[in-house]
């Protein structure tokens, strides 16, 4: 985007983590002096503003631990980059002001939660976009053109890979510990895969899960080729490795460290040569958006039907990922490894499911857990309060839903 470039006057970024940063910095250097940054976050205004007042050249930034307050006529644009479970109530906010809103991935944690917020959108005529940025990836449409000029597509793998501790654009990388990891990243798949293939994916075969479920491995169906992806959190290493047999040669991409490089054969080259600053998909992103915010034209990789996919599927393997994910728990409980970190990881993820919960609150709620599953002090716990489970399994799908504390 250029100087010269319309812009809105007031942007409202709503979040005060890693990424919100990213953006905030992101966009300093994409529009003038003059335009109003504000940010937005309850949880984290004061560490917002301390990282703003000591960055160099965000002097136009200022934080706010309440909600922003919208002049009119509104010539504002919002982004929201809050934890998952809030996107689509936060949206909905600034969309009910009249507001642009961009959301950050996934718009939402579920179909019905994306639907709604589109009919709201759609109600008071107020754009909504969202921020699938590999979209905007130079380098993934570089290796698209080398897949479509390769023949069909007849097999693909993904691995995609986080460490468990990664420092990111200036900043230490985390997870919503109560978002699963496919929820997560699928619409990132979904912005992998379908510049690849045509149509919509369907579900191949079961999921598989491990480390409590920081490893899933799933299949997709998509225009008859079958895409094989594996998810892990707190791994080793980045990985970003995109695998595609066509029905010439096999074509990799590697954007473990953008923008990566593409091998055909044993050919290798940069997958984006030249790559600056300026390339980065979310300063791509971001230009879209706000020139659409501002009454140009829309850019369809800002639509919303990647999202729709991607919560589709997500809701698809929910059912069998948390029945998985609670049988091996509470095996693990009955055999008294409360202890064990796929125990912890597992639990952490239930019962912060809903929303997240103070350190202390989750440390009790894990111990009562271990008790209760070796002894007969959980079921008299719950009776107690109104319920008796009838077994361990729904001593612990009761303790999850009600988050039970061992007072």
């Amino acid at each position: 985007m250029t100087r010269e470039a319309p812009v809105p006057s007031h942007i409202a970024v709503i979040g005060g983590g890693r990424w919100a940063r990213v953006l905030t910095k992101a966009l300093c250097g994409l529009v003038p002096p003059s335009t109003r940054i504000t940010v937005h976050s309850a949880r984290n205004a004061a560490g917002m503003k301390e990282w703003a007042d000591s960055s160099v050249g965000l002097a136009q930034v200022e934080v706010f631990p309440d909600w922003p307050v919208f002049t009119a006529p509104c010539n504002a644009a919002g982004i929201v980059v809050n934890a998952a479970r809030d996107h689509v109530e936060s949206a909905a906010r600034l969309i009910e002001h009249g507001v642009s809103t961009l959301v950050e991935k996934p718009v939402s944690t579920d179909l019905g939660g994306l639907q709604a917020l589109m009919k709201v959108a759609e109600a008071k005529a107020v754009r909504l976009a969202s921020a699938h940025i590999f979209a905007f990836a130079k380098y993934l449409d570089n290796f698209a053109e080398a897949v479509r000029s390769s023949g069909r597509v007849l097999d693909v793998e993904i691995l995609w890979e986080d460490a468990s501790r990664e420092i990111r654009h200036g900043g230490e990388k985390s997870y919503d510990p109560g978002l699963p990891v496919f929820t997560d990243v699928l619409p990132h798949l979904v912005s992998l895969l379908s510049p690849l293939t045509a149509g919509e994916p369907a579900l191949d075969g079961n999921i598989e899960m491990a480390d409590g479920g920081a490893y899933v491995r799933f299949g997709l169906e998509w225009s008859g080729a079958l895409c094989r992806i594996a998810l892990k959190r707190n791994g080793e290493r980045r990985q970003r490795i995109l695998r595609v047999q066509t029905e010439r040669e096999v074509l990799t991409l590697d954007f473990s460290e953008e923008p990566g490089t593409i091998r055909v054969g044993a050919l290798e080259k940069l997958a984006h040569p030249g790559w600056s600053e300026r390339d980065r998909p979310s300063a791509q992103m971001l230009t879209a958006f706000l020139g659409w915010a501002s009454g140009g034209p829309a850019d369809s990789r800002l639509g919303l039907e990647n999202a729709l996919t991607a919560c589709r599927l997500s809701d698809e393997l929910m059912t069998p990922y948390r029945a998985k994910q609670i049988e091996c728990t509470m095996a693990a409980l009955l055999s008294g490894r409360a202890d064990d970190p796929d125990v912890r990881y597992a639990l952490t993820e239930l019962l912060q499911s809903a929303g997240p919960l103070p350190v202390a609150a989750l440390e009790a709620q894990i111990e009562f857990l271990g008790k209760a599953f070796r002894s007969t002090r959980g079921p008299a716990r719950a009776h107690e309060i109104g319920r008796a489970p009838s077994s361990e399994v729904a001593l612990l799908e009761f303790a999850t839903r009600n988050h039970i504390e061992d007072q």
